[in-house]
C-alpha cells in the first residue's frame, strides 16, 4: 500500500509543540482523507469523507474500504525505533500519530532547509 501526503502547508507562527499543517492524504494513488495537526501537541484530525461532505451529495463509493484497509495496514507495521533518546522503551507499536509524523518529516525538512 501506498501511503503519502499531499498539498501540505506548514504554519510555522501557529506551530507550539508540534507542527501546525494541513495536508491531503492519499493511498494508492487516492484521495482518502484531509489531515490537520493544530500544532498543540494533541492528536491529528483525520477526516474520510463521506456522502454528507461530499459537495455534490454523491456517495463515496469505496472509501469505507479504503478508511479500513488503511487502519489495518497500520496495524500491520512494525515496530517504530523511536532513536536512542528512549532507552529501552525505544521501540513502540505504530500509530497514527507516528505514521502521519514519518509522512510529514520530509515536508517540514523540505520548507525547512529549501
Amino acid at each position: 500500500m501506498k501511503v503519502e501526503l499531499k498539498n501540505v502547508k506548514i504554519y510555522p507562527a501557529m506551530s507550539r509543540e508540534s507542527a501546525c499543517f494541513s495536508a491531503t492524504l492519499y493511498i494508492d494513488g487516492r484521495r482518502a482523507a484531509s489531515v490537520v495537526g493544530r500544532g498543540t501537541g494533541g492528536s491529528y484530525d483525520i477526516h474520510f469523507p463521506s456522502k454528507s461532505s461530499n459537495p455534490r451529495g454523491q456517495l463515496n463509493l469505496g472509501m469505507a474500504d479504503l478508511r479500513e484497509r488503511f487502519y489495518k495496514w497500520i496495524d500491520e507495521q512494525p515496530p517504530i525505533d523511536l532513536g536512542e533518546d528512549f532507552g529501552d522503551d525505544r521501540m513502540v507499536p505504530a500509530n497514527l500519530e507516528i505514521v502521519i509524523d514519518r509522512l510529514l518529516d520530509k515536508h517540514v525538512n523540505q520548507y525547512l532547509y529549501n
